[in-house]
């Protein structure tokens, strides 16, 4: 057993070794301690917050969730003309076939490298929707879908935050705050003007995008691996990962789609 552990210990100081250390002055990026309890505590909340809130009236937080819906637009527009300036109009060569992380020091090198935290704190601030659904008691909305998207998702952006910041990973975060900006504005009409809700067109289309975005990422990310003498650099890895990961999304989404917006859905409405 000490074996063991002393062989699990050896491995995960080599690959913490191993990690980018250019933001090592940021948080969260020093140690994997804080998001570990970071996540932690956010299952925490939702494996306990239905409990908490059952005999509490839901808390009206209207304002605030409307100023966090104004705040999530901003970033995310911001983040995506950010992105649209580095990936067609600054002198950066970037390439939608191979896109290598850029480990250099240099303005390019760097700008890469706060993008891609940016993107990462973008993603634990998604947490907060969990924690409003739970405070208003609309907890049939924290789905295993909901729930799994946010925690692999944050997680993801995390490791490409230690290990292989920009590089291949630029388009996921390029197409996903596209996705979250369209999302939270209509997030954000929908409390301004709730009939909107009564149409299942708008959802439908919201929900479709998420899933061309997530075949778009599966295409991105496989290429390497059924492209016969494809010499892409990117880590094989991540690579990996990120096939899988956009793979079980598009099934899991699909699986929402049809229970929402599929035949028996409908039926069910009349």
């Amino acid at each position: 057993m000490a074996y063991i552990i002393e062989k699990i210990t050896e491995q995960y100081s080599r690959i913490w070794e191993s990690r980018d250390n250019r933001l090592h002055h940021l948080p969260f990026i020093s140690s994997p301690i804080p998001m570990i309890i970071l996540v932690s505590i956010y299952l925490f909340i939702i494996r306990n917050g239905k409990k908490f809130m059952e005999h509490r009236k839901p808390l009206k937080i209207k304002r605030l969730i409307i100023v966090y819906n104004i705040l999530q637009i901003i970033a995310n527009s911001t983040l995506f003309l950010v992105v649209t300036y580095y990936i067609f109009f600054a002198d950066t060569n970037f390439s939608f076939r191979c896109e290598l992380s850029n480990y250099s020091t240099d303005d390019v090198g760097m700008f890469g490298a706060y993008m891609s935290y940016s993107y990462f704190i973008l993603k634990l601030a998604d947490y907060l929707d969990t924690i409003f659904f739970i405070l208003r008691k609309k907890s049939d909305h924290v789905s295993f879908l909901h729930v799994y998207h946010h925690v692999a998702v944050s997680v993801a952006a995390y490791i490409c935050v230690l290990f292989a910041t920009g590089g291949q990973g630029i388009l996921l975060g390029y197409l996903n705050t596209l996705v979250h900006a369209v999302m939270y504005t209509y997030y954000l009409l929908t409390i301004w003007k709730p009939e909107i809700k009564s149409s299942k067109t708008t959802k439908k289309n919201i929900t479709r995008m998420q899933m061309i975005q997530f075949t778009i990422l599966v295409v991105h990310f496989g290429h390497s691996f059924v492209i016969p003498g494809d010499d892409c650099d990117y880590p094989k890895f991540l690579s990996f990962m990120g096939v899988t990961q956009n793979i079980f999304m598009i099934i899991l989404f699909s699986d929402f789609y049809w229970r929402a917006y599929g035949k028996k859905s409908i039926q069910k409405t009349e």
